[in-house]
């Protein structure tokens, strides 16, 4: 009976941490447009799309095609990826569990402050996976080779932690051959996979020559880019009073926050710097101390995620999720505008940043256009992005949708597309929700 028991309990704890932040992320998170990006790339691969050649991401794939495998098999909602993320974030609290006993309340917690799907969960869960590879008692030889398949995880679904978690490994490892044989199995697996794919070059582009422009537009010097840095030269003190290699992957993964230094990503990497204070302090930090900072984070969390909004009941991919009024008032908006257009244009562009939002709901496939950000459209994309639409222009009649400089502005906006059409293309008409409305 007490055998029983020992093998129950853990299963119980789980499915009560499972069903606690699938809850808390379905039913009380506003949806953000980010997880309806998430969920729009793994729902093109689920449709057959292949990634960067026929729609566009700026990370490695590896989160879009498990989201995509759970979106083929549960269903086209964002439910879907929301059981996903409920998954990894209870496996990511198991591993804080194995490592810190129950001062790993204090890390669930403080997870809740920005718990909705994003392949940012993916990489948590990995980073302290891989941590835990670390500390475990095993074969050499057999930790080499988890740690750089995990590591290889890692740089295929963030691509930047990827790298200067690789390169930090790199340095400390003793058998090198072997943790870059292992490394970059998976890497060229994935190249094979998109060079007979034809989506190669746009992979590097994207992914990679892309990342100069998202760097340099999306840069951001505030209050938290500060935070980042103090976290960063507090977790190279204690390398280096300490000498433990936690520190120094820790302070690698603050690489999360680069370069946009908001709120969001500043928490992610804190989240890495805490860990190593409740690893490195646990004998000195009162249970008390615990306790209360797991219910003051907690409060905090329910604070911050808490709204007015409502639970969606139409059958759409937003069914049985927390939203309000705002996101379908741009959906009927800008499908007003598509149906009063659509019989007499060719070629529709909305070059908006709710364009995924709204034609995930009418059903309308997803192209490159759907994603006109810095830094998602390659190495001066806005210049090949420019070029194509003129040249399908030429001998299409091209209905522009653009949000004003005035109106809708966000920090990732283009405004040298916005500008070009603006100057080369004729004002038709305009919308309620700060849109323009330009023809050819």
């Amino acid at each position: 009976m007490l055998v029983n028991l020992k093998k129950i309990i853990p299963i119980f704890i789980f499915l009560i941490i499972f069903v606690f932040i699938f809850c808390f992320c379905q039913f009380l998170l506003t949806i953000s447009v980010d997880e309806i990006w998430e969920y729009g790339y793994g729902y093109n691969i689920a449709n057959g799309l292949i990634p960067y050649r026929d729609f566009n991401m700026v990370v490695t794939p590896l989160y879009s095609y498990i989201s995509s495998i759970f979106i083929k098999v549960l269903g086209p909602y964002l439910l879907s990826i929301n059981i996903l993320n409920a998954l990894i974030l209870t496996f990511t609290f198991f591993i804080w569990y194995k490592l810190l006993g129950k001062k790993a309340i204090v890390l669930f917690s403080f997870m809740l402050f920005f718990p909705a799907p994003t392949y940012n969960n993916l990489v948590l869960f990995l980073f302290f996976l891989f941590l835990y590879i670390k500390e475990k008692n095993i074969d050499e030889r057999k930790k080499i080779i988890y740690s750089s398949l995990i590591l290889s995880a890692i740089f295929l679904t963030k691509q930047s932690i990827g790298v200067v978690l690789f390169l930090i490994e790199f340095l400390m490892t003793k058998s090198k051959k072997v943790f870059i044989i292992y490394f970059s199995i998976p890497i060229i697996l994935l190249v094979i996979y998109l060079f007979f794919n034809k989506a190669l070059y746009a992979f590097i582009d994207y992914s990679f020559l892309g990342l100069f422009d998202f760097g340099t537009r999306n840069g951001n010097i505030s209050f938290y880019m500060y935070i980042s840095l103090i976290v960063s030269a507090l977790l190279l003190l204690l390398y280096g009073k300490y000498r433990q290699k936690n520190m120094l992957y820790a302070l690698g993964y603050q690489i999360m926050a680069f370069p946009i230094f908001d709120f969001y990503h500043t928490h992610m990497g804190i989240i890495a710097f805490i860990f190593v204070l409740l690893l490195t302090y646990s004998k000195r930090i009162p249970n008390v101390v615990t306790y209360f900072a797991f219910i003051f984070f907690l409060i905090c969390s329910f604070h911050m995620n808490r709204g007015d909004d409502y639970i969606v009941k139409e059958k759409n991919y937003m069914y049985g999720r927390c939203a309000n009024d705002a996101y379908f008032e741009i959906i009927n908006g800008t499908s007003n505008i598509i149906d009063k257009y659509v019989n007499s244009y060719d070629q529709i562009y909305n070059l908006t940043r709710y364009s995924y939002l709204v034609k995930l709901y009418r059903g309308d496939k997803i192209n490159k256009f759907d994603m006109t950000l810095n830094g998602n459209m390659g190495y001066k994309g806005y210049k090949k992005y420019i070029r194509d639409i003129d040249e399908n222009c030429e001998n299409n009649k091209c209905l522009i949708i653009i949000s004003s400089k005035v109106e809708n502005n966000y920090m990732q906006k283009n405004y040298e597309i916005l500008d070009y059409v603006v100057n080369n293309y004729n004002l038709i008409d305009n919308s309620y929700l700060g849109y323009e409305i330009y023809s050819n």
